[in-house]
């Protein structure tokens, strides 16, 4: 399977925010981390919309009422999700993966276009947006921890039997060493 055009961007991004703002102490925390992502992605958006935080409607599953999630970025154009982006920021111990994936599932599972409200605190709202996850959207999972997360390794090991098999990206960076955070990058 050839590589998204977008996600070269991505990755892109997470190692020039790892290597250069992680490293240089100008990211500190998760938002931190998003927001030099966003930047970074935004430089070499072309067409395409990329939200922080966005709070996602999901259709109701099994007659059960509808549920929302907030991943940590999404990159959508057009009408399509490109990539649906989590991240996890914990640096002084072993982050646990387990809620960022099941996240990851939960919009991958979605059978009717995701509803996504751009909230504001004051001013005009702006209406609901409406994307659709196709076959190619991409699910990036990124982590900054003291450690090999908990979590990654079992479903890693689950992988094949995942609707996020070929379509998922797993970018690391380990603090063990204090001089130099170890990015690790591996397409599945």
């Amino acid at each position: 399977m050839s590589r998204p055009p977008f996600l070269k961007h991505i990755e892109q991004a997470w190692t020039e925010s790892i290597e250069s703002d992680y490293d240089s102490h100008a990211v500190l925390s998760e938002r931190t981390l998003q927001a030099s992502i966003w930047a970074k992605l935004r430089a070499k958006a072309n067409g395409q919309y990329i939200f922080i935080e966005p709070k996602i409607y999901l259709p109701p599953i099994h007659g059960n009422l509808s549920t929302h999630v907030i991943p940590d970025l999404l990159v959508c154009r057009g009408e399509s999700v490109i990539a649906v982006i989590e991240l996890k920021f914990t640096p002084r111990v072993k982050a646990d993966l387990r809620s960022d994936i099941q996240k990851l599932r939960k919009v991958r599972d979605a059978k009717e276009p995701l509803s996504i409200e751009l909230e504001r605190f004051r001013g005009v709202q702006a209406k609901a947006h409406k994307y659709r996850t196709t076959e190619s959207t991409q699910y990036v999972l990124g982590y900054v921890s003291f450690g090999v997360p908990r979590g990654l390794s079992e479903f890693l090991a689950g992988l094949s039997d995942s609707t996020l098999a070929g379509r998922l990206t797993v970018l690391g960076a380990l603090t063990q060493n204090e001089l130099t955070a170890c990015i690790t990058r591996e397409r599945l």
